[in-house]
């Protein structure tokens, strides 16, 4: 019986099967007996249309993630972010409606959430600041973090913005004070190193080479100070 004699449904089923026998070889393997046939033609098509779902569903997400950055990128003022309606609006976060059942934000403003930072580089610069701000080593000290849930408990607003700027400077303080340099410093008696403090002594810049110096931006998420995951960020560390 030819394929144009064979009506409707089964004249597709038909010509589905003679493409893929022919360009999928080892798919006669499953195409021998018809009601095997119409499964695997079925998990197919079923898998064809969850793989097209999940790639709309990247791009939307991708171009909503990348439309937020791009906002965030271009406020002049960084305290212009501490009432950011990413921060503060419910609808952008999952709420209890009843005893542990949640409801869970849209997912487009589930996508405009920016990421979080999961992997930081720091360049620090030793300065001596009691000598118009001269380095004090030739090369700035690398310093590499990365944040795990542990890191985001901290955070003043919802952990799924990861941690807070203030946390990557405590993490730079302690870092700086366990290195060998800090060592020669203290050895070395010429610098007095007992006022060294996480707020006065770590001037850190974003990848923007913003200044972050103002305490009422602690306690933003790293995400909302126009750092990315990957950044290397430029750090001070006035003695």
């Amino acid at each position: 019986m030819s394929v144009a004699n064979i009506p409707g449904l089964y004249s597709f089923e038909y010509k589905a099967i003679d493409y893929l026998t022919y360009y999928v070889p080892f798919l006669k393997n499953y195409l021998y007996d018809k009601i095997s046939t119409r499964i695997t033609l079925a998990l197919l098509l079923l898998g064809s249309m969850s793989i097209i779902n999940e790639l709309f569903i990247t791009i939307d997400m991708f171009f909503l993630s990348k439309s937020t950055y791009t906002q965030l990128k271009k406020v002049k003022n960084l305290e212009d972010l501490l009432d950011h309606e990413l921060l503060v609006d419910p609808k952008y976060f999952a709420k209890e409606i009843e005893d542990g059942v949640e409801q869970f934000e849209s997912m487009q403003n589930f996508f405009k959430k920016p990421v979080h930072v999961s992997h930081v580089s720091v360049f620090c610069a030793i300065i001596n600041g009691n000598d118009k701000y001269q380095p004090i080593v030739d090369r700035p000290l690398k310093f590499s973090f990365e944040f795990t849930p542990e890191d985001f408990e901290s955070s003043k607003y919802s952990a799924d913005y990861g941690c807070n700027l203030y946390h990557l400077k405590a993490k730079i303080y302690h870092f700086f004070k366990d290195s060998n340099t800090y060592k020669q410093l203290e050895n070395s008696g010429k610098y007095d190193l007992s006022k060294l403090s996480i707020s006065k002594s770590i001037h850190l810049y974003n990848s923007k080479d913003e200044a972050m110096n103002n305490e009422k931006l602690n306690q933003l998420p790293l995400c909302f100070l126009k750092i990315e995951t990957g950044d290397k960020l430029k750090c001070e560390i006035v003695i």
